[in-house]
């Protein structure tokens, strides 16, 4: 467990348990949407260092934070994808 002490697993699992339960009693709501810059700082932090902001669009689309995939396929004709089985 990253070679972590039973003493800091112990303060790891009863912090985590406090944040399931509080997340759990307020009914599961959907995270707040991440900003631009705090995706850039967590991709800087995964690289270990800087990423060129011109990767952020990219980044952007393939996490697809506000479920509007761009590259879903559209139906050609509206009539038939409402009546397609």
């Amino acid at each position: 467990q990253g070679f972590m002490s039973e003493e800091d697993k112990a303060r790891a699992r009863a912090a985590a348990l406090t944040a399931i339960v509080d997340y759990r009693d307020r009914g599961c709501p959907a995270p707040a949407p991440l900003s631009p810059e705090l995706v850039t700082e967590m991709l800087d932090w995964a690289a270990a260092e800087h990423v060129d902001d011109d990767n952020l669009p990219l980044v952007l689309e393939e996490l697809d934070l506000d479920g509007a995939d761009p590259r879903q396929p559209a139906p050609l004709d509206p009539f038939l994808a409402r009546v397609f089985r």
